[in-house]
């Protein structure tokens, strides 16, 4: 194998691996930065709302978001 199409070879192999690891990355990092993020953003709400002790409020909110999505859902 002349040495032009040996480096062509390598430089398909690195390309094809960076690619591969920057589709990993793509996928992986927002979940990650997802949970990372969301959880404390969740927990410092439902310690506001515990302190605040409007918890009855949130509750009838959220179920009444579930009844209308489940209605919604029924609907279509």
């Amino acid at each position: 194998m002349h040495s032009a199409g040996r480096a062509f070879l390598v430089i398909r192999v690195v390309v094809l691996r960076v690619a591969g690891v920057l589709v990993v990355l793509v996928l992986i990092v927002p979940v990650l930065v997802e949970r990372v993020l969301i959880v404390p953003v969740l927990v410092a709400r439902v310690v506001v709302v515990l302190l605040r002790g409007e918890l009855v409020l949130v509750v009838g909110v959220l179920v009444a978001r579930l009844l209308v999505a489940q209605g919604l859902r029924r609907c279509l």
